[in-house]
């Protein structure tokens, strides 16, 4: 099962897996009878990041090749297996998450700096197999969806550094 150990903005770990958090809050319902699906009330928000909990040091600047490991799958908070009456032969989707638009992005940012002073960073960069010359370099991953019906369930996230010749 995942660990994710890092800090998150509007995510949280359900099942061993990172998801994007609930658009309203319990204090904000105002009729706690009237809700259908207690977990996702209102449904979920349309973006959540998460910063990995360590900091790539190298010991030195180093030619880096950067690449991401992503698992994800999409659910739908509002569709509930109990509520289909329809026969299961007629089911386009038997999860209902066809055309569901979630993704997860990872992104770095590097600095050739020495981690025992302030390190200056660099703008955050999407990660797509990246080849870098840097020292340190932290991460995070931007899970996001277009549609409140639809939360981003991510099971593995990894950021793999292997040092290029």
């Amino acid at each position: 099962m995942a660990v994710f150990s890092g800090a998150k903005q509007n995510l949280a770990v359900v099942d061993g897996n990172l998801v994007i958090d609930s658009a309203l809050n319990i204090d904000d319902w105002e009729d706690v009878d009237g809700v259908g699906n207690v977990d996702y009330n209102g449904g979920v928000l349309p973006q959540g990041i998460y910063s990995f909990g360590n900091v790539f040091d190298f010991g030195s600047v180093r030619r880096i090749r950067l690449r991401s490991l992503i698992e994800l799958n999409a659910l739908n908070v509002f569709s509930l297996f109990d509520d289909k009456t329809e026969d299961i032969d007629t089911w386009l989707d038997i999860d209902d998450t066809d055309g569901a638009e979630v993704d997860c992005v990872v992104e770095f940012r590097e600095s050739d700096d020495a981690p025992s002073g302030s390190p200056v960073f660099t703008e955050f960069s999407r990660v797509d197999n990246t080849e870098i010359s840097a020292r340190l370099v932290e991460a995070r991953a931007i899970l996001t969806t277009n549609n409140p019906a639809f939360n981003t369930v991510v099971s593995k996230l990894r950021l793999y550094a292997d040092e290029v010749a």
